[in-house]
Order: structure tokens, then C-alpha cells, then sequence
């Protein structure tokens, strides 16, 4: 910032634009954080893929391992989705809350250097996202596409069971039909 600060002629100090630096940091790290918020929303409410062949009729809703372990394993048992939905949301109004907070914070400062030129704002914030936000926002986005995998290996699980449950049902009502006894149900019987 020193370089920038020198070619300026005017009364900016720099612990002022180190204040809005870091402001307008912390509310950039928030809407990384919103966003892998909104993620965990949608695998809770089942939309967070929306390309699953419609015959497919298993449920999709999946509560991500990192949301299960906001709780205790004894609330984890009583909770619901819904549940688990209230909780991503008021966490989703905290982060816009705090935003919005933020928000107040870059004004005021900005009210408190009146030559602080767009210039500068444009200098900051290149400053914020090449050398700080990168790395953010890929541990973001890397986080993000684990819950995507997680999901989709979920549904995938899901649908093998369901389709495994169906051809057993099949077999079986042949097997009454013809009168034998199918694989699976031998071998428990049998032990």
C-alpha cells in the first residue's frame, strides 16, 4: 500500500486503508461462506442436483458429514432435516447480518477519507482477491465440490439399493409363483 500511498498527495494514512482492506476481507470470507452454506441447504433439501432421472424414486435429501457434526451425536438422533434446515438458515441470516454490518463499516471509513478515490477501492480490492481471497475461495470451492461428490455417491447408493430391494421383490414374487425359494432368502434360512 506504501507505493500507492506515495504517489498520492493527499491525507491518507495508511492504517486507513488497511481498516477498509481488512473490512472489505471479512465480508468477502463471508459470502465464501454463504455460499458453502447455501450447498449444504440445498443437499439438505434434496435440489442440490437437479439432472437425476426422474424414475428414479429415492429420497434425496442428505445431511452432509460437516453439518452432522455442528451437534452433539445424541441431538444428531432426534434432529430432522428440518432441523437441520432452521439451523443452515439462521447460520445463512448470521453471515448476511454480519455482512450487512460490514457494509456500514466500509461506508464510515470511507466517510472518514474523503480521498479515498475509486482508484484506490479498485487497488484494494485486486490486493484482496490476488493475494488473499485465492486461496479462500479455493478451500471454498474444493469444500463445495466434496459435498457435491458426497452427494451424488449418496444418491448413487441410494438407487443401488432400491434397484437390489426391487429385483429381490421380483424375484421373490417369481419365486412364489413357481414355487421355490429365491437365493437370498435360502442362505438366511439356512443359517
Amino acid at each position: 500500500m506504501r507505493p500507492i500511498l506515495d504517489n498520492q498527495s493527499s491525507s491518507l494514512q495508511i492504517d486507513d486503508l488497511r481498516q477498509i482492506a481488512i473490512v472489505k476481507h471479512h465480508g468477502c470470507q463471508g459470502e465464501h461462506r454463504k455460499r458453502l452454506l447455501l450447498v449444504y441447504l440445498r443437499s439438505i433439501k434434496g435440489t442440490l442436483k437437479e439432472t437425476w432421472p426422474e424414475a428414479w424414486t429415492i429420497d434425496r435429501h442428505y445431511v452432509p458429514p460437516d453439518v452432522q457434526a455442528m451437534y452433539s451425536d445424541e441431538e444428531k438422533q432426534s434432529m430432522t432435516s428440518g432441523a437441520f434446515e432452521r439451523l443452515l438458515q439462521q447460520r445463512i441470516q448470521q453471515i448476511d447480518d454480519k455482512s450487512a454490518q460490514y457494509q456500514q463499516q466500509l461506508t464510515a471509513l470511507k466517510k472518514q477519507c474523503p480521498r479515498f478515490t475509486s482508484t484506490l477501492e479498485e487497488w484494494i480490492d485486486q490486493l484482496i482477491e490476488h493475494e488473499q481471497m485465492q486461496y479462500i475461495r479455493m478451500k471454498y470451492d474444493a469444500m463445495i465440490a466434496l459435498v457435491e461428490c458426497d452427494y451424488d455417491a449418496a444418491m448413487l447408493h441410494r438407487q443401488y439399493l432400491a434397484e437390489k430391494a426391487r429385483r429381490i421383490l421380483m424375484e421373490w414374487k417369481q419365486s412364489v409363483l413357481e414355487q421355490r425359494v429365491p437365493k437370498e432368502l435360502q442362505a438366511a434360512l439356512v443359517s
